[in-house]
C-alpha cells in the first residue's frame, strides 16, 4: 500500500530515524498502518510531504506529540495484572523473600526496583501488590519503586490507576481484585496504598539516561523488562541488556519475558532456574537458601490501610534527591553516621523551613519547594543541604548555570559533601569539560577515603559510601582516555 505523497524510500527514511531515536523496529504487520498514519500526519499538520516530516521529527523530542502518534502505532502495551504466574511465584517464592532478609539482617530497610517498559501500568503495581503482602512492616522500609515507558499516553492511564475487567483476565489471583481494587461502575480503581508505592517517567531505553546517578538507575536490586526488547533488534537489545547490567546491584535480578530474544543476549547474567521459568542474576553465586517471611493477615493489612494510603508520596527524580535529615546532621561527611532513631513523642514537631522544602520537593512542588528554601537561606546563609537541594531543583527546573552556582556554594560550606562534588562532576561532563569532571569526581572520592563503606551519605537517601565509590568508578571511566 503506497499512501499518496509517500515514497517506499522516503517511508524506509522514516523508519530508520524511528529505529534510531526510540529502537523501536515497525513489524510487517504495521506496515499498511504506518503508511497511513503518516498520511494522516501530513494532512493534520500541513505538512508538503514526508520530507518534511522527516525533517520536523529531527527537531523533536520523542516525547513530542508528533513523536507520541507514531509510537504510539508502533507499540502494542499487552498486559495484565500478574501476567505469567510463574515469574511472580518465583519473586514471591524466593527472590524478594532473599533481598528482604538480607537487608533485615544489616539493617538497611530498603528495596529499589525498576519495570522497564510498564505499558499501562499493571505489571508495577502487581510487583506493588506484591511487596505490600510479602513485608508485614512494610512501612518501616524505604520502597522505591519506578516504573518507565517512552508511550506517554500509556503512561498517563497507567498513573490514574484505572483498569476495566480485561486488566484482571487470566493469572490474575481473585483476591487480588477484592482487596486492592474498589468497582465503580465498570471500572476498577487501585488502592491508594498500591499507587502511591510507584512512581512512573518517560524514559527511552536506547537513551544514555542510565545508568546514573542523576537518573536515580543505579544499585537496583531488580529490574522487570517483560516483552520490550521484541520491539527493538538484536544490536539495539544487547546494548541494553548490557545497561541493566550495569544498573544492577552484585546478585540483582532481571526479569524478562518468554518471547525476549535468545538466552546469549544475557550471557553476563547468571540463569537461575525456578518452576517453568529462568530469571536473570547479575552474579554467578549460587543463590541463598531463604525462609520464606510469614505474609500479614488480611485482618492486619486492612487496619494499615488507613496509614498506607496517604504515605509521603516515594519520587524516583531525573536528578539525586536529598533525605531529609537536621540541618546539623554531617556538616562534614566524616562526622557523618545513620540517624539514630527517635522516639515518638506526644505532641508533633513542627517542620523546619528546610524539612517543608524537601517534603515539598519530594512531590515535585518545585517553586514551592523554593520558597521554602529561601525561608531556610534567611535563618543561615551556610547551609550545605539546603544550596545541594536548591542545585537539585533548579536541575529540574533546567537551569543548569543557577545549578552550577548552587553546588558550588554548597561545597563553600562543606568541603567534604562528597555528593555535590559528584553531581558536579556530572554537569562538567555534561557540558565535554573532561578535565574538570574527573577533578571533581576525585575530590568526591578523597572525601569518602577514611568512611566505612556501609555508611549513609548525608543528604543522599540510601546512599551509601560504597554505592558513590561504584558510582565514581563507573564514571571515570566513562571519561576519554
Amino acid at each position: 500500500m503506497i499512501t499518496k505523497n509517500i515514497s517506499i524510500d522516503e517511508f524506509d527514511s522514516l523508519v530508520s530515524l524511528i529505529r534510531s531515536r526510540t529502537g523501536l523496529r515497525v513489524s510487517d504487520t504495521k506496515t499498511d498502518d504506518m503508511f497511513e498514519a503518516i498520511g494522516n500526519l501530513l494532512v493534520s499538520r500541513r505538512l508538503t510531504g514526508a520530507t518534511a516530516l522527516l525533517m520536523k521529527l529531527n527537531t523533536l523530542p520523542s516525547t513530542d506529540t508528533l513523536w507520541q502518534e507514531l509510537i504510539d502505532i508502533i507499540t502494542v502495551g499487552e498486559t495484565y495484572f500478574f501476567r505469567n504466574q510463574d515469574q511472580f511465584n518465583a519473586l514471591r517464592a524466593e527472590v524478594i523473600p532473599a533481598l528482604v532478609n538480607k537487608r533485615r539482617e544489616s539493617g538497611n530497610k530498603y528495596l529499589r526496583l525498576w519495570c522497564a517498559g510498564c505499558a499501562t501500568g499493571e505489571e508495577p503495581y502487581s510487583l506493588a501488590i506484591l511487596l505490600r503482602e510479602l513485608i508485614p512492616d512494610y512501612q518501616s522500609w524505604q520502597i522505591t519503586l519506578l516504573a518507565t515507558d517512552i508511550n506517554e499516553a500509556s503512561l498517563e492511564r497507567a498513573k490514574r490507576g484505572i483498569y476495566r475487567s480485561w486488566s484482571f483476565r487470566n493469572e490474575t489471583p481473585p483476591a487480588v481484585q477484592q482487596r486492592w481494587f474498589k468497582a465503580d461502575d465498570d471500572n476498577f480503581r487501585l488502592d491508594p496504598a498500591i499507587k502511591n508505592m510507584v512512581t512512573f517517567r518517560s524514559l527511552n531505553l536506547v537513551s544514555d539516561e542510565y545508568p546514573s546517578f542523576e537518573s536515580g538507575l543505579t544499585h537496583l536490586d531488580l529490574i522487570l523488562c517483560r516483552n520490550v526488547t521484541i520491539y527493538f533488534d538484536q544490536e539495539t537489545t544487547r546494548k541494553v541488556v548490557a545497561r541493566f547490567y550495569e544498573s544492577l546491584i552484585p546478585n540483582g535480578w532481571l526479569v524478562v519475558g518468554h518471547s525476549e530474544p535468545m538466552a546469549s543476549t544475557y550471557h553476563e547474567f547468571a540463569p537461575r532456574n525456578f518452576t517453568n521459568t529462568v530469571l536473570y542474576q547479575k552474579s554467578a553465586e549460587p543463590l541463598a537458601s531463604v525462609v520464606q517471611p510469614e505474609l500479614a493477615p488480611a485482618n492486619s493489612i486492612e487496619r494499615g490501610m488507613a496509614f498506607a494510603a496517604t504515605p509521603t508520596p516515594q519520587i524516583w527524580p531525573r536528578v539525586p534527591q536529598p533525605a531529609i535529615v537536621s540541618p546539623d546532621q554531617g556538616k562534614t561527611l566524616k562526622s557523618s553516621r545513620p540517624q539514630a532513631q527517635v522516639e515518638a513523642q506526644s505532641a508533633p514537631v513542627p517542620m523546619t523551613a528546610w524539612q517543608r522544602a524537601k517534603a515539598a520537593a519530594d512531590v515535585e512542588g518545585w517553586q514551592e519547594a523554593l520558597v521554602f528554601l529561601a525561608e531556610a537561606e534567611a535563618e543561615d546563609k551556610f547551609q550545605p543541604q539546603v544550596l545541594y537541594l536548591r542545585a537539585i531543583i533548579q536541575l529540574h527546573l533546567e537551569d543548569v548555570g543557577g545549578a552550577f552556582i548552587s553546588l558550588r556554594q554548597a561545597l563553600y560550606c562543606d568541603s567534604q559533601f562528597a555528593l555535590a562534588y559528584f553531581t558536579l562532576g556530572e554537569l562538567y561532563e555534561r557540558s565535554g569539560d573532561y578535565k574538570n569532571a574527573a577533578r571533581q569526581w576525585k575530590s568526591a572520592q578523597t572525601a569518602i577515603t577514611s568512611l566505612e563503606p556501609n555508611t549513609h551519605l548525608p543528604f543522599g537517601e540510601d546512599m551509601t559510601v560504597d554505592m558513590l565509590s561504584g558510582l565514581l568508578k563507573s564514571a571515570m571511566k566513562r571519561l576519554p582516555a
